[in-house]
């Protein structure tokens, strides 16, 4: 389909009180705790920037979140802006499942996060801690690893998995590695 042709499925800008709000059904995304104080953190540095994304659900029967369940549950007796869509359950179930997965996608570029993060400060202990986390995540110099595992490395760990690979397939892989040590408080990613 030609980009000129794309369907714009929000239909306008409401403020609505998240006491009016379900989460989807289907909603898979799980927030661990950093996340959670993360978020609060960040809302309340700087506040509310952006709009949560909703429709009107006939399977659940009313107003339902597509993107910004977080946000919602932080504050419960708000009003949030909302960009409402014209999508059906069939296609919110669609743009659920792909909408943060293709976010995730991405990668980083060094240079400009660097830049970013260079002078970026916060009183928020929990978002200092996601600052510091995205700093050496994705700004360590990424290094073959040793021939050797270390005795030291298996003694401290459970569990230890070595992925050996091409440059090319670990910037495929990448980005799940990382939303896995952002999902998981036990799960420590060491790129050497």
């Amino acid at each position: 389909m030609p980009e000129n042709a794309w369907k714009n499925r929000i239909t306008e800008l409401r403020s609505i009180n998240a006491s009016e709000l379900m989460g989807h059904d289907g909603n898979w995304r799980v927030h661990p705790q950093h996340q959670v104080d993360a978020m609060a953190g960040v809302l309340g540095e700087v506040g509310i920037v952006d709009a949560l994304l909703v429709y009107d659900s006939e399977r659940q029967g009313g107003l339902t979140i597509i993107d910004g369940h977080l946000r919602r549950d932080l504050r419960a007796d708000a009003e949030w802006p909302c960009l409402m869509t014209n999508l059906d359950d069939t296609e919110a179930d669609y743009v659920l499942a792909t909408f943060d997965w293709l976010t995730y996608q991405a990668q980083a570029d060094r240079k400009a996060l660097d830049a970013l993060l260079r002078d970026m400060a916060t009183q928020d202990a929990a978002v200092q801690a996601l600052l510091d986390k995205m700093q050496s995540q994705f700004l360590s110099e990424i290094k073959l690893p040793d021939e050797n595992i270390h005795d030291e490395t298996v003694q401290k760990s459970e569990s230890l998995i070595e992925i050996r690979c091409s440059q090319a397939t670990f910037q495929k892989i990448h980005a799940t590695l990382s939303e896995w040590d952002l999902l998981y408080d036990d799960f420590e990613i060491d790129i050497s």
